[in-house]
């Protein structure tokens, strides 16, 4: 299937296999990891305030609160640290978005 074209340059494709050969043909194969750096930038800091929370958490619910571990112990440890990971690195992600949009001409800021 071809890639329809939606503005100037950008593209929407409908497989992944033809998205992936014309990036290639375009940006060579380092175009793959193109945004690599800011994703890190967003992902690193969620994972460790994830799972550091995550078994803090846990931790202390069984320990302190002595609930005998099991699938809820471990859903609300993982609630808890998810809700805490994401609105901490949310402000992040909305900039790594934002530029991206900004990069492919799709917004622009006052």
């Amino acid at each position: 299937m071809q890639p329809h074209l939606i503005s100037g340059s950008i593209y929407i494709y409908s497989a992944l296999v033809p998205m992936l050969r014309d990036m290639v043909r375009q940006r060579g194969w380092l175009g793959l990891w193109r945004g690599l750096g800011p994703t890190l930038v967003r992902d690193a800091p969620f994972s460790v305030i994830y799972w550091t929370g995550f078994e803090g958490i846990r931790e202390y619910i069984v320990r302190k609160r002595k609930w005998k571990e099991g699938f809820f112990v471990n859903f609300l440890a993982g609630l808890s640290a998810g809700l805490v990971a994401a609105a901490t690195t949310t402000p992040i992600d909305v900039i790594k978005t934002r530029q991206q949009m900004h990069h492919f001409g799709e917004v622009t800021y006052p």
